[in-house]
Protein backbone atom coordinates (compact mmCIF):
# COMPACT_ATOMS: atom_id res chain seq x y z
CA UNK A 1 0.00 0.00 0.00
CA UNK A 2 2.93 2.45 0.03
CA UNK A 3 3.48 2.51 3.44
CA UNK A 4 6.83 2.58 4.76
CA UNK A 5 7.81 -0.29 7.65
CA UNK A 6 10.97 0.61 9.98
CA UNK A 7 13.08 -2.94 10.31
CA UNK A 8 15.29 -1.73 12.05
CA UNK A 9 13.54 -2.01 16.19
CA UNK A 10 13.66 -6.39 15.30
CA UNK A 11 17.16 -6.11 13.80
CA UNK A 12 19.61 -9.00 15.83
CA UNK A 13 22.99 -10.01 15.52
CA UNK A 14 24.41 -12.92 15.28
CA UNK A 15 28.57 -14.42 15.38
CA UNK A 16 28.69 -16.60 12.32
CA UNK A 17 32.53 -17.98 10.71
CA UNK A 18 32.75 -15.49 7.39
CA UNK A 19 36.35 -15.57 5.39
CA UNK A 20 39.29 -17.60 6.53
CA UNK A 21 37.06 -19.14 9.73
CA UNK A 22 36.90 -15.51 10.97
CA UNK A 23 33.83 -14.61 13.13
CA UNK A 24 31.71 -11.92 11.89
CA UNK A 25 28.62 -10.50 12.85
CA UNK A 26 25.59 -11.47 10.73
CA UNK A 27 22.37 -9.40 10.88
CA UNK A 28 19.13 -10.77 10.57
CA UNK A 29 15.00 -9.68 11.46
CA UNK A 30 11.74 -10.84 11.11
CA UNK A 31 8.94 -10.02 8.96
CA UNK A 32 5.77 -11.03 8.43
CA UNK A 33 3.86 -9.52 5.89
CA UNK A 34 -0.07 -8.49 6.35
CA UNK A 35 -0.91 -7.93 2.68
CA UNK A 36 -0.58 -9.18 -0.13
CA UNK A 37 1.74 -7.60 -2.74
CA UNK A 38 5.20 -6.68 -3.41
CA UNK A 39 7.36 -5.30 -0.72
CA UNK A 40 10.96 -3.40 -0.94
CA UNK A 41 13.25 -3.86 1.44
CA UNK A 42 16.03 -1.33 1.55
CA UNK A 43 18.69 -0.39 3.70
CA UNK A 44 21.49 1.88 3.60
CA UNK A 45 25.11 2.06 5.84
CA UNK A 46 26.88 5.45 7.47
CA UNK A 47 29.92 6.15 5.01
CA UNK A 48 32.75 3.68 5.94
CA UNK A 49 36.15 3.14 5.01
CA UNK A 50 36.24 1.67 1.36
CA UNK A 51 39.09 -0.87 1.82
CA UNK A 52 42.80 0.25 0.77
CA UNK A 53 41.67 3.10 -1.19
CA UNK A 54 41.56 6.43 0.52
CA UNK A 55 38.02 7.29 1.13
CA UNK A 56 34.56 6.79 2.20
CA UNK A 57 31.71 4.43 1.12
CA UNK A 58 28.15 4.55 1.62
CA UNK A 59 26.31 2.05 0.57
CA UNK A 60 22.31 1.50 -0.59
CA UNK A 61 20.46 -1.93 -1.39
CA UNK A 62 17.59 -3.21 -2.19
CA UNK A 63 15.37 -6.97 -2.75
CA UNK A 64 11.45 -7.38 -3.46
CA UNK A 65 9.68 -9.65 -1.47
CA UNK A 66 6.79 -10.80 -3.42
CA UNK A 67 3.50 -11.90 -1.32
CA UNK A 68 1.12 -13.38 -4.04
CA UNK A 69 0.30 -10.43 -5.79
CA UNK A 70 1.97 -8.64 -8.68
CA UNK A 71 1.46 -5.34 -7.38
CA UNK A 72 4.64 -2.30 -6.52
CA UNK A 73 7.94 -4.23 -7.77
CA UNK A 74 8.73 -1.27 -9.58
CA UNK A 75 8.67 1.22 -6.92
CA UNK A 76 11.59 3.61 -6.57
CA UNK A 77 12.67 3.94 -2.82
CA UNK A 78 14.42 7.36 -3.47
CA UNK A 79 17.87 6.64 -2.62
CA UNK A 80 20.53 9.44 -4.28
CA UNK A 81 21.73 6.13 -6.27
CA UNK A 82 18.95 3.24 -7.50
CA UNK A 83 18.88 0.95 -9.26
CA UNK A 84 14.98 0.77 -10.85
CA UNK A 85 13.89 -2.73 -12.15
CA UNK A 86 12.52 -2.76 -15.32
CA UNK A 87 12.24 -6.65 -15.48
CA UNK A 88 9.87 -8.07 -12.54
CA UNK A 89 12.62 -8.90 -10.09
CA UNK A 90 11.18 -12.67 -9.21
CA UNK A 91 9.56 -15.51 -11.20
CA UNK A 92 12.74 -15.42 -13.63
CA UNK A 93 14.02 -17.97 -14.84
CA UNK A 94 17.65 -19.05 -15.46
CA UNK A 95 19.12 -18.03 -18.65
CA UNK A 96 16.53 -15.38 -18.61
CA UNK A 97 17.72 -11.72 -19.72
CA UNK A 98 17.59 -8.88 -16.73
CA UNK A 99 16.94 -5.49 -17.94
CA UNK A 100 17.04 -1.69 -15.47
CA UNK A 101 18.05 1.25 -15.16
CA UNK A 102 20.87 3.15 -13.18
CA UNK A 103 19.34 5.99 -11.37
CA UNK A 104 21.05 9.12 -9.47
CA UNK A 105 18.76 11.64 -7.88
CA UNK A 106 15.89 10.43 -9.70
CA UNK A 107 17.90 10.84 -13.60
CA UNK A 108 19.27 7.99 -15.63
CA UNK A 109 22.33 7.66 -14.87
CA UNK A 110 23.93 7.11 -18.74
CA UNK A 111 27.61 5.36 -19.32
CA UNK A 112 28.28 3.97 -15.47
CA UNK A 113 29.98 0.56 -15.16
CA UNK A 114 27.13 -2.35 -13.88
CA UNK A 115 28.89 -4.70 -11.95
CA UNK A 116 26.90 -8.29 -12.25
CA UNK A 117 27.90 -11.21 -9.52
CA UNK A 118 26.48 -14.43 -8.90
CA UNK A 119 25.88 -15.27 -5.01
CA UNK A 120 27.33 -18.37 -4.43
CA UNK A 121 25.92 -20.45 -1.32
CA UNK A 122 29.16 -21.47 -0.32
CA UNK A 123 32.61 -20.23 -1.55
CA UNK A 124 33.82 -23.08 -4.36
CA UNK A 125 36.90 -24.79 -3.81
CA UNK A 126 38.70 -22.83 -6.85
CA UNK A 127 38.03 -19.68 -7.98
CA UNK A 128 37.99 -18.49 -11.90
CA UNK A 129 39.79 -15.75 -13.27
CA UNK A 130 38.44 -12.72 -12.49
CA UNK A 131 36.34 -11.79 -15.55
CA UNK A 132 34.00 -14.92 -14.65
CA UNK A 133 33.68 -13.70 -11.27
CA UNK A 134 32.52 -10.05 -11.65
CA UNK A 135 30.38 -9.42 -15.01
CA UNK A 136 30.56 -5.65 -15.98
CA UNK A 137 28.27 -3.43 -18.75
CA UNK A 138 27.87 -0.24 -19.27
CA UNK A 139 24.78 1.82 -18.76
CA UNK A 140 23.96 3.02 -21.98
CA UNK A 141 21.18 5.91 -23.44
CA UNK A 142 18.73 6.16 -20.47
CA UNK A 143 20.57 4.21 -17.83
CA UNK A 144 19.49 0.88 -19.23
CA UNK A 145 21.94 -1.93 -18.97
CA UNK A 146 20.75 -5.73 -19.55
CA UNK A 147 22.07 -9.17 -18.55
CA UNK A 148 21.88 -12.75 -19.00
CA UNK A 149 21.42 -14.53 -15.41
CA UNK A 150 22.44 -17.95 -16.88
CA UNK A 151 22.66 -19.73 -13.30
CA UNK A 152 19.63 -20.14 -10.93
CA UNK A 153 20.09 -18.49 -7.21
CA UNK A 154 21.10 -14.75 -6.06
CA UNK A 155 22.20 -12.39 -8.25
CA UNK A 156 23.53 -8.72 -7.65
CA UNK A 157 23.39 -5.61 -9.70
CA UNK A 158 26.20 -2.81 -8.25
CA UNK A 159 26.45 0.52 -9.91
CA UNK A 160 29.32 2.98 -7.96
CA UNK A 161 29.15 7.08 -8.26
CA UNK A 162 31.83 9.72 -7.02
CA UNK A 163 29.80 11.12 -4.17
CA UNK A 164 31.87 14.41 -3.39
CA UNK A 165 33.27 14.53 -0.03
CA UNK A 166 32.78 14.71 3.47
CA UNK A 167 34.88 15.85 6.73
CA UNK A 168 36.67 12.78 8.44
CA UNK A 169 39.55 14.04 10.78
CA UNK A 170 39.35 17.55 10.15
CA UNK A 171 40.03 17.24 6.53
CA UNK A 172 37.71 16.44 3.49
CA UNK A 173 37.83 13.12 2.15
CA UNK A 174 36.33 11.47 -1.17
CA UNK A 175 33.34 9.68 -0.72
CA UNK A 176 31.70 7.07 -3.28
CA UNK A 177 28.01 6.63 -3.40
CA UNK A 178 27.06 2.60 -3.85
CA UNK A 179 23.73 0.64 -4.77
CA UNK A 180 22.90 -2.68 -5.08
CA UNK A 181 19.93 -4.78 -6.22
CA UNK A 182 18.92 -7.81 -5.41
CA UNK A 183 17.31 -10.69 -7.79
CA UNK A 184 16.38 -14.65 -7.99
CA UNK A 185 16.52 -16.24 -10.92
CA UNK A 186 14.85 -20.07 -9.92
CA UNK A 187 13.05 -22.56 -11.23
CA UNK A 188 9.28 -22.81 -10.53
CA UNK A 189 8.52 -24.15 -6.77
CA UNK A 190 6.60 -28.09 -7.32
CA UNK A 191 2.62 -27.58 -6.63
CA UNK A 192 1.66 -27.47 -3.02
CA UNK A 193 5.01 -26.29 -1.82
Amino acid sequence: DGKAIDLAPSLASEKVRGAEGRQVTRWAWNFEPALRGDFIISGTCRPRPLGEENGLVKDFVKAVIHVQAERGWDRLTGDPLEIEPLTRPYGIRPGSVYLGRALYEGKPLEGVMVEIEHANPEAPAKLPEEPFITRTVKSGPGGLFASTLDEAGWWSFTVSKAGGTLSQGGKDVPLTLRTTFWVYAGEPLEAGR
